[in-house]
């Protein structure tokens, strides 16, 4: 056999593995998916629900890093810290990538004045007063407030319309 040959074939088997190894994450990817993620994302990474995020079209390191800091505990969740706890890091990226691939679907949007551009409150209810809370100072004696939101200046429990 030449060195030619030798190179072709040592290229040949190199890409062999490749494509086996691409096989073997995205079959362990969907064997996730089907097993864990798919009752929240649903099966190609489109959500059931608008509480839970769309994975379709995410970028996969963004997706690796997420499930990783949900299974260190860097990032809080009750409901996916169990869904990670028995995950590889090599499990993270192949979800990344399984769900990268997955085509993102356009939705109408659920709020559509929010959507064509109404970014808060504020501006979405411009006649509506809102009063600075009281700056501490040596002469009034009065103690540090900090601001409470939207209750600001209401005792009212109920949140604004």
């Amino acid at each position: 056999m030449s060195l030619s040959g030798l190179h072709t074939g040592l290229g040949t088997l190199l890409l062999a593995m490749a494509i086996g190894a691409n096989a073997a994450d995205a079959n362990r990817a969907l064997e996730i998916v089907q097993g864990k993620c798919f009752i929240c994302h649903g099966n190609e990474g489109e959500s059931s629900s608008p509480l839970f995020p769309r994975l379709a079209g995410q970028h996969a390191g963004y997706v690796a890093r997420q499930l990783a800091d949900y299974k260190s505990g860097r990032r809080k969740s009750d409901t996916m810290r169990p869904m990670v706890e028995d995950l590889s890091g090599e499990d993270f990226a192949a979800l990344g990538r399984y769900f990268e691939s997955r085509p993102a679907i356009a939705h109408e949007p659920l709020d559509g004045e929010l959507a064509q551009g109404a970014t808060s409150s504020i501006e979405a209810t411009p006649t509506r007063e809102f009063r600075r809370a009281p700056v501490a100072t040596a002469a009034t004696g009065t103690a540090p407030t900090r601001c409470r939101g939207w209750r600001a200046s209401t005792r009212s429990t109920s949140r604004p319309s």
